[in-house]
């Protein structure tokens, strides 16, 4: 212990973040690794023909319950964090000070059926969207005190003042499946005879436009917005839920069928994502490669320095 105190005490700290970082990276880049392989080795089913078990459906989202982002969209799945920068010493972070998960569940057809998804212990891949507190218009904020007057409580209006003059202290984090979007979901499903669910918006109109909205001509003509020949990730997900947005606004709430729901369980934990298949597995492919180098580089750094400083 004498040995360790007796070095220069910001040597040790950097040492030391660089042995725990490295370890972190390590654990998220197997997991994101392992992740993959699970995608990549269970079948996709169709919703109508999905036996009770394991099961991985994907389609697109719709909501049971009017939810709102930050910019208004309308949602199916939202998680939401208020960050703050703060110091501590030399060091400095954004540190999380509010947080909140919607529970309701939320709708998945691709076509042949509809099924329920139910969020409660799952593990969400999606996109973060990040807004720095003076980047936050008036009509952002009002729209957030509407649907979490808690996380806009943090955005006063001088902090956004002092935020536009010396660099926001806090932000809003977002990770979000919208109405309409693409779905990828991997979990434990059930069959329910005459089950139904509540669905807000016109969701049997939106049905009702389902195989043109998944038409590779209507997606190459809508979706490929630098029409580049691709579509992207983002485009993927953007071109859907703009293609769903007429329906998803409008003030009905509808009763439909469902052919059965999607949960976790201990065996097989359920997993969401704001993507369909393909694009999920790029992603995950590519976080567990930076993850698992980052962290093997940081921990051998780590390991380095501690040898060489410190003898051991």
């Amino acid at each position: 212990m004498q040995v360790w105190l007796a070095g220069n005490d910001s040597e040790f700290k950097t040492i030391l973040f660089m042995i725990v970082a490295g370890t972190a990276c390590i654990v998220a880049g197997y997991r994101a690794f392992r992740n993959k392989r699970n995608v990549e080795d269970t079948a996709c089913s169709k919703i109508a023909s999905a036996a009770q078990g394991l099961v991985e459906v994907q389609g697109q989202a719709w909501p049971t319950n009017t939810i709102r982002s930050v910019e208004g969209r309308a949602l199916c799945y939202w998680e939401i964090a208020v960050q703050q920068y703060k110091k501590r010493g030399k060091s400095s972070s954004w540190v999380t000070v509010y947080q909140h998960k919607t529970s309701d569940p939320l709708i998945v057809t691709d076509g042949s059926a509809s099924c329920l998804i139910v969020p409660e212990k799952s593990e969400l891949t999606a996109l973060e969207k990040i807004f720095p507190v003076h980047k936050i218009s008036q009509e952002q904020r009002d729209q957030l005190s509407r649907s979490l007057p808690e996380a806009a409580a943090y955005l006063s209006l001088a902090g956004q003042i002092l935020g536009g003059i010396f660099g926001s202290n806090v932000r809003i984090v977002e990770k979000k499946i919208m109405a309409g979007a693409p779905i990828y979901v991997r979990g434990e499903f059930s069959t329910m005879s005459g089950s139904v669910a509540k669905a807000v918006g016109d969701y049997e109109g939106y049905l009702g436009q389902y195989a043109k909205i998944n038409a590779p001509g209507f997606q190459a003509r809508m979706f490929d917005v630098d029409r580049n020949g691709r579509i992207s990730e983002q485009e993927h997900i953007n071109g859907y839920a703009f293609a769903a947005s007429a329906f998803a606004h409008r003030s009905e709430v509808q009763t439909v069928g469902m052919a059965g729901h999607i949960y976790f369980t201990d065996q097989h934990p359920l997993l969401i994502a704001d993507v369909h298949e393909h694009h999920l597995v790029r992603r995950l492919g590519l976080r567990s490669f930076l993850s698992l180098w980052g962290g093997v580089i940081l921990l051998a750094l780590g390991i380095y320095f501690a040898i060489r400083n410190y003898g051991l």
